[in-house]
Parts: C-alpha cells; structure tokens; sequence
C-alpha cells in the first residue's frame, strides 16, 4: 500500500507538527504539501490501493466544496484517508456517509480554529494588559487620596481583578510603601 502523506496550510496546525504527527504513524509516508492535492489524488495503475495521511480532516480543504471533491475523487480511485489527530481512517469500501465525513471535517475546522483563536486571544490580551499595567505600576502603591483607585484603573482601562493580578492588592502595595518610605527616613535620618 503506498502511503502519501498531506500537509497544508489551511488549519493553524503548522508543517511542521503535521509533519512530526504524520511520521511517527507512518514512517515510510512520502510527503507532498499544498499544491500537491492534485498529485495526491490522481489514479494510478499500480496494483493495490492507496493511504492519504493527514493530520487532521481540517488540513485537506478550506470549503465544503472542495471536501465533498476531495472524498468523490478518493472514493472513485480506491483511496483510503487517515486522520491521524483521530485516529481514524475512512475506507471508500465501507459506505460511510459522506456527511458523517463532512461532520468530521467541520468539526476538526471549529475546534482547531476555536484552539489557534484562544491562544492567539489569551497571548494578545496579556500584553495589552502588561502595557497597561506598566502605566500605573509606579503610582498603585501610592496614597489613594493622592491617586484613587477609579482613576488608575480608568487611565490604564483596566479591571480591577486585572490590577490585583499583576501587582498585587492595593492596599498591600500602599503599606509596604508607606514602611519603605519609613524606612528611607530613618536612613536619611542618620546620615
């Protein structure tokens, strides 16, 4: 059985996961990336049937379209397709509904999309929120009649849960302040 491993860029998994994920299943696999669909697909003469190996039903097409095409041309050749995320493998020969493999595909498109689009999220928001706090962190454990707590949080657009994340709760910050200021004065003091 010749095994041809696809790679792509069409999911946020990148070549070289989908690479390291395909070939530790299967090794012997000969690997062909996004314009090689067409070569993937095309019939042979070679006796016995074919296996295409992908990371994920996601990686094989953008649309349904094209994914309904993609399991025509493999279902007419005798391919047979290995989801390896899964763990799963659709032979043409099993009568296996073609919208139970669209349902797979677009499950794999959401919870792929949804996975890259939170770590993306997640990183995004805790740089902002560290630019943010850089803007205040000099005046939080400062009086609060010098400088309230509102207008901080409103300078920086912050909550206040965000703050007390990063630097601490507020009224913890004042009193170590207040004994380092104390503290500066007895040295000052001396000298």
């Amino acid at each position: 059985m010749a095994i041809k491993a696809y790679i792509s860029d069409k999911t946020w998994r990148d070549k070289a996961y989908q690479k390291q994920l395909i070939g530790n299943k299967y090794a012997s696999a000969a690997f062909y990336e996004d314009g090689d669909l067409s070569l993937i697909l095309r019939s042979t003469a070679r006796a016995g049937s074919s296996l295409i190996a992908v990371a994920s039903f996601a990686n094989i097409a953008d649309n349904e379209k094209d994914f309904r095409l993609f399991v025509a041309t493999c279902k007419k050749n005798g391919f047979s397709v290995a989801d390896v995320e899964r763990d799963f493998i659709w032979n043409p020969l099993a009568r296996t509904p073609v919208t139970a493999l669209v349902h797979l595909w677009r499950t794999s498109r959401k919870s792929g999309a949804a996975k890259a689009g939170g770590i993306i999220s997640a990183a995004l928001k805790k740089i902002r929120s560290k630019e943010a706090v850089d803007i205040i962190k000099d005046r939080w454990p400062m009086p609060s009649k010098e400088w309230p707590t509102a207008t901080l949080l409103k300078e920086a657009g912050l909550s206040l849960n965000t703050a007390k994340a990063y630097l601490g709760k507020r009224p913890i910050a004042q009193y170590n302040y207040q004994a380092a200021q104390k503290r500066k004065e007895k040295r000052n003091a001396k000298n």
